[in-house]
């Protein structure tokens, strides 16, 4: 499942791959190259952003801009409070195209 790139995977083959072993939902935790990569390759349906008051690793959570050509952005459609920590989710279906 590897891509052109030999330190990345091709992650529509790791879905379809998922896919076929009955697998139809998954939570992708990971950092800023992880998230944008599949946010780039448009494999996103939702996206929860949460926001805690310790800094655990690096600043930012997407390599900008995740949509370098064309203009799109995510739109967040709510958010929560879970004591200290705010959680804000968006579905991407609601993104500008």
């Amino acid at each position: 499942m590897r891509s052109r790139n030999k330190d990345e995977i091709d992650l529509a083959a790791l879905l379809d791959f998922l896919g076929n072993e009955e697998i139809s939902s998954l939570m992708v935790e990971g950092g800023a190259r992880v998230i944008t990569s599949f946010l780039r390759s448009d494999l996103v349906d939702q996206f929860v952003l949460t926001i805690t008051p310790f800094i655990v690793g690096g600043l930012h959570a997407v390599e900008k801009p995740p949509y370098p050509t064309s203009g799109k952005c995510i739109r967040m459609c709510g958010a929560a409070w879970y004591g200290k920590d705010l959680a804000i989710w968006g579905d991407l279906s609601c993104r500008n195209r």
